[in-house]
């Protein structure tokens, strides 16, 4: 009987003990603990209350390669620091946000397809996550060097006459300030025909005459860009021109020469962006020497009137 009276109250102290350590907050903190290890889970995310933007590299313009993307690393935390469970979004700009990557929580990589620029410039993007938004500004720089090609059509005009024209031109572009410098290097032609009736010997005979230009042509260029859709470029520079003639009595078989003579030139040129290039109109001056043909004396001023298309190559 001793015995049992001894373990009921042995019983009734291990309970009251038990009681009072669940009571404490080590107790407390115990019973709270998932795997009873004594150790308290994470707390749970609040809400966004500041971003951080982490852009990095200024940002090359969309040129001919419009599929591009750029990721900005934007990091979302709460007022305690911790990573928020808000997901950031992008707005604003002349460039387009196309999605967003989860990096581990609270981080976040944004993509964005930067816009098309014609000269170094920045502008200003607003991220936002939950009720709180930075803002974000970006340096957008233009490729440099650009190497275009283009081809143009049009007419030539000399002392009246009128013929066609064509030209293929290359060129090296990079940025000086606000503005471009380039090199130009141009392959040209035009042909002018006329027909006049000689008296030869008291009889009238027809004349033919025809002649062809093919100057090449290295040139220094200025440009610069007009409300980031149009841009205009001057150009001067000079090389040499073949000329050949031909010249047909009625009846007679053509007598033909050609030679070699100094050509300079000067151009204005404008057009606007319009998919990888430019289209171009173009009026041009160029001067072509004596080529010491006796069917062609003296020199020769050629305005042409052009139009083509650049193709930025890269």
């Amino acid at each position: 009987m001793i015995l049992k009276c001894e373990i009921a109250r042995l019983s009734w102290q291990l309970a009251i003990a038990l009681a009072l350590l669940a009571g404490s907050p080590s107790g407390a903190r115990a019973a709270g603990a998932p795997d009873g290890s004594g150790e308290e889970g994470p707390a749970a995310s609040g809400p966004a209350a500041a971003i951080r933007v982490t852009t990095g590299r200024p940002i090359l313009s969309a040129g001919s390669d419009r599929g591009r993307l750029e990721s900005f690393e934007v990091v979302v935390v709460d007022a305690a620091g911790n990573p928020a469970a808000d997901v950031p979004r992008g707005s604003g700009g002349r460039g387009e946000f196309r999605g967003l990557l989860p990096i581990e929580p609270g981080r976040w990589a944004l993509l964005y397809q930067p816009p098309l620029v014609l000269a170094d410039s920045t502008e200003e993007v607003v991220v936002t996550a939950g009720a709180v938004s930075k803002r974000v500004e970006l340096e957008l720089v233009i490729p440099r060097p650009t190497f275009p090609l283009g081809v143009k059509a049009g007419v030539a005009v000399v002392g009246g006459r009128l013929g066609p024209a064509l030209a293929l031109e290359g060129a090296a572009w990079t940025v000086l300030g606000r503005t471009q410098v380039g090199l130009l290097l141009e392959a040209g032609w035009w042909m002018l025909s006329s027909t006049s009736v000689a008296s030869i010997g008291g009889a009238d005979a027809s004349v033919q005459s025809t002649q062809n230009y093919f100057p090449i042509l290295l040139s220094l260029g200025w440009r610069v860009p007009l409300a980031n859709a149009w841009m205009f470029w001057v150009t001067a520079g000079g090389g040499g021109a073949v000329v050949s003639s031909s010249v047909r009595l009625s009846g007679q078989e053509a007598a033909s020469e050609s030679g070699f003579a100094p050509a300079a030139t000067a151009s204005l040129s404008g057009g606007p962006r319009l998919g990888p290039g430019f289209p171009v109109l173009e009026v041009r001056a160029t001067w072509i020497g004596d080529a010491g043909l006796s069917t062609v004396s003296g020199s020769a001023f050629t305005f042409l009137g052009l139009l083509g298309y650049q193709l930025d190559v890269f």
